[in-house]
């Protein structure tokens, strides 16, 4: 798999060569032509270019034997298969690139290029020889290399992800391999091991590395064992450190009972690398690696080693306030809260300055169960008027972006606090003001409060109906300058939230007054046609809702087949990534709206699908796909689903409402005689 590979050499020589040629044997004339870079129409240099051929012979001959004499004498034939023999004739060469004979260097360099991927691993260990010229054309050897990463065995996913990685910055390379790890199945893991072998650049080797060890948690017996023979197949004597690590995670699977302590050394290892100021190791990587060793170490019992490792992870974010907020979220999710209270300790000065901080002290109080301590900590970040980490000039843009991030993790209290707190200082027409009723309207429905979210617009809808289109005007503009980019939506939904609430109420007469402003304003409102289809109605009432949802999927169906289009013209890759993002939205709202009314469940399924495929680990898509599968009858599939987006959103409580009713289905199921 990982034999495509060309050497080419770009420096002053006038001459390539490649292993893909028919035959490794280039002539001594031929490469002496090259490199004194003679015209074959020059005729009457025949008799010169003859003598200095036989000159550069002589001379290559003499200088080879002199050096070959000085080194460990072998005369191995190039194309020998004897492994040990191979690898010393290529540490000898590695150290004639050294040699004081310019012709015993050319050899050693030309006879390295043929040995294409062979020469590898020594070659990126040469990186660090005492000797600075064999350094030097070490890795002058391995950056002229033309690595062919993605093959044709590989499929259209993966080869559009490596279009031109080779070329490409290493930012950019270390975003092509995040979309590696995020491919479907096990798309991604050959090409992520052929990074982690061949990438010249030690960091990104080590992430594409760690972007498997990532998926150890959720990896199931079979992915196992196709990891362990995949490592197997691949990696062979490989000794780069990336490599290793791979292989000691297949060894950890091959035999559970290993000692997981050497990761410990590792992860600590790769710290002082970073310390120590090489370019050979990213900060997130050594961050993601304490993480890592952490969550191992609890599997394997080993407390002690797993506070130790998370204090690692902790220790190398220094002073940097989000990176201390991030550190303590982990920290919780993982078990670990009493090392927010370390944290607060040497860092007082920003916990008590930074709300965020303050309130992450909180949730570790909280998480211990100490609901003394954490309402105090809370009640202290409430009371900090400052502008922290988002920096605003408007103090309310913090309480509204706190409000936000209590409510992703989950604690609606302290969430709902602040929310109310940025709408008592607001008007009704503020945009700051809007942004936060959006967003607290939205949690409020989420955690099943319906009713209450819809009297959060209360006050706006009946401005709006009173005053009329003045009002539309000035309420869409106000939207606009939230960033909520479809006003009409907006309005659609708070209309909705007040129709469902009188449903649930038995309110029919007025739900559906209510509903129908929300289709007025929004007809491709995919929740609001829902809503309609399970409402209680006469005969003329199921046509008209009827109706309008094939009319809504019919539009949905037509913008997949222009989005589609649009993605194959797309001139480059922003329009190519909006276009995508586009039709993942068109093919999850036709999916969303089919599986909870009626029409084409299989088709829903496929559109379902397809979203997933452009827009992979799409919590919101995966809720989706759940809801398709039960629609088509799969029980087992729509809880299997349904669960990776509750993992993803563990704080979305629609989402945990979803899989409790695919649970209580797949039980009914398996009850019936």
């Amino acid at each position: 798999m990982f034999q495509n590979i060309q050497w080419k050499s770009q420096g002053n020589r006038k001459w390539q060569l490649r292993n893909e040629s028919p035959s490794p044997v280039v002539s001594t004339i031929e490469i002496a032509n090259d490199m004194f870079n003679f015209s074959a129409r020059q005729a009457t240099w025949f008799a010169l270019r003859c003598f200095l051929t036989g000159f550069l012979l002589v001379l290559a001959s003499l200088s080879f034997a002199q050096d070959s004499g000085r080194l460990t004498a072998i005369a191995v034939d190039e194309k020998t298969t004897d492994d040990n023999a191979k690898e010393m004739r290529i540490r000898e060469l590695i150290e004639l690139l050294g040699s004081e004979q310019f012709a015993s260097r050319q050899r050693a360099q030309l006879e390295l290029e043929l040995m294409g991927l062979d020469a590898f691993e020594a070659l990126r260990e040469a990186f660090e020889h005492p000797d600075q010229e064999v350094a030097a054309m070490a890795r002058y050897l391995i950056n002229s290399a033309k690595v062919e990463w993605a093959t044709e065995n590989d499929p259209p996913s993966v080869r559009e992800t490596l279009r031109n990685y080779d070329v490409r910055p290493v930012v950019n390379r270390k975003e092509m391999i995040d979309r590696l790890s995020e491919l479907q199945a096990r798309e991604g893991w050959a090409p992520l091991c052929r990074i982690a072998k061949f990438e010249p650049n030690n960091s990104l080797a080590k992430y594409a590395s760690l972007q498997l060890m990532n998926k150890r948690k959720k990896m199931t017996d079979e992915d196992k064992q196709v990891f362990v023979e995949l490592v197997k197949r691949e990696f062979g004597k490989s000794r780069r450190t990336s490599v290793e690590w791979l292989q000691r995670l297949a060894d950890l699977f091959t035999n559970p009972q290993a000692d997981p302590k050497p990761w410990f050394q590792i992860a600590e290892n790769e710290h002082e690398l970073l310390d120590s100021g090489s370019n050979d190791t990213f900060h997130e990587t050594v961050e993601t690696l304490y993480q890592w060793t952490a969550i191992l170490a609890v599997d394997y019992n080993k407390r002690e080693d797993a506070l130790r490792m998370a204090r690692g992870a902790v220790r190398i974010v220094g002073n940097d306030p989000m990176g201390l907020r991030d550190a303590a979220y982990w920290v919780i999710d993982h078990g670990f809260p009493e090392l927010v209270q370390e944290m607060n300790d040497e860092n007082q000065a920003l916990f008590s300055k930074m709300a965020e901080l303050m309130y992450c002290l909180a949730e570790s109080y909280r998480a211990r169960k100490m609901e003394p301590n954490a309402a105090e900590f809370a009640d202290l970040a409430f009371k900090n008027n400052s502008v922290g980490m988002l920096a605003a000039r408007d103090p309310r843009a913090y309480r509204y972006y706190r409000a936000f991030s209590l409510e992703k993790r989950g604690l609606f209290d302290w969430s709902e606090r602040e929310y109310q707190e940025t709408l008592k200082n607001s008007r009704l027409l503020d945009n700051v003001g809007l942004a936060a009723r959006y967003f607290y309207s939205d949690m409020l429905h989420d955690i099943g409060r319906t009713e209450d979210a819809g009297n959060v617009w209360k006050e706006i809808l009946e401005e709006l109906e009173s005053i009329g289109e003045s009002y539309r005007q000035q309420l869409h503009a106000q939207l606009d300058l939230a960033n909520l980019s479809d006003p009409a939506g907006v309005i659609s939904q708070a209309y909705y939230y007040q129709g469902q609430a009188l449903a649930d109420k038995g309110g029919i007469v007025q739900a559906k007054i209510k509903l129908n402003y929300a289709f007025d304003n929004d007809p491709d409102n995919a929740d609001v046609l829902i809503a309609m289809y399970h409402l209680e109605g006469d005969e003329q009432w199921k046509r008209t809702v009827l109706q309008r949802i094939r009319t809504c999927a019919d539009y949905f169906q037509s913008q997949m087949i222009q989005k589609e289009q649009d993605m194959d013209i797309a001139g480059g890759p922003l329009s190519a990534a909006t276009s995508r993002t586009q039709l993942a939205t068109m093919n999850n709202q036709y999916a969303w709206l089919i599986s909870n009314t009626e029409g084409d469940l299989q088709l829903a399924l496929r559109c379902s699908l397809r979203s997933l495929e452009l827009q992979p680990n799409t919590s919101t898509y995966l809720d989706t796909l759940g809801r398709c599968y039960y629609a088509v009858g799969d029980y087992e599939n729509a809880i299997k689903f349904q669960r990776q987006a509750v993992e993803m959103e563990p704080f979305a409580m629609s989402m945990k409402r979803q899989l409790q009713l695919f649970e209580t289905a797949l039980q009914q199921q398996k009850e019936k005689p």
